[in-house]
């Protein structure tokens, strides 16, 4: 039992899984806001057409982190039981969930593309762009069902560092210059940082998943020498 005043190793601990995970959200947010730099070049029509779409497609992230945000609490308390089984339930249960409402959204978002746009603007060119750019979202929402979940299970388990060096690989060593080929070496003009987007998000998806089965099996001896 941890008495009051300062405890240096639970301080330790604290910050060990609290920096990593914040700064982890930080980078990834930061990209997102770092790309306007490069979209403003193409026009207000472009960028206002960037803004309606990266706005969307925050709302719809919310349902992949409130998914990863159970998963955190779930997997933690599994964990700190030593149920690794109930912990990997939860993992198959939560990544299920947040993959089903993601193929929901992406074929509303494709379908309904054209509406979302009016619903920002009156703007026939910048309705137009929005609806192109909201066809990448709908990638990246599927792949978000996967990153997104698994970050939140990594951090039941307590895994908070090598996440933040997978992300950091994914959006800044992968996203963006993918994002820049696309445009300075291919021409594909603004939606090139879209297309990024989603070969980053879907970057991160792999990392996290090859993460998450390599902790899972880590614990699996452990799991083992109980029964």
């Amino acid at each position: 039992m941890v008495s009051g005043g300062p405890h240096l190793p639970v301080w330790r601990e604290f910050l060990g899984i609290g920096v990593p995970n914040g700064l982890g959200m930080f980078m990834e947010s930061s990209l997102f806001g770092f790309i306007v730099i490069f979209i403003a070049r193409f026009g207000t029509d472009i960028l206002a057409a960037h803004q309606a779409a990266i706005n969307f497609s925050g709302v719809i992230y919310m349902l992949p982190l409130s998914c990863s945000m159970a998963l955190t609490i779930v997997t933690g308390v599994a964990v700190g039981a030593g149920d690794y089984g109930r912990a990997r339930a939860f993992r198959r249960a939560g990544l299920g969930w947040s993959l089903f409402c993601a193929a929901l959204t992406a074929a509303a978002t494709v379908g309904l593309r054209g509406p979302i746009a009016g619903i920002y603007t009156e703007d026939a060119g910048v309705a137009e762009a929005a609806g192109l750019f909201l066809i990448y979202c709908a990638g990246w929402q599927c792949f978000d069902a996967v990153a997104a979940p698994i970050q939140g299970i990594l951090r039941g388990y307590k895994d908070a560092r090598t996440p933040f060096v997978l992300m950091i690989i994914a959006y800044w060593g992968v996203c963006l210059p993918a994002g820049l080929a696309l445009d300075h070496c291919l021409g594909h003009g603004a939606a090139s940082y879209w297309q990024g987007l989603d070969i980053g998000v879907g970057c991160s998806a792999l990392l996290m998943t090859g993460r998450l089965f390599f902790i899972e099996r880590r614990y699996r001896p452990r799991e083992s020498s109980k029964q």
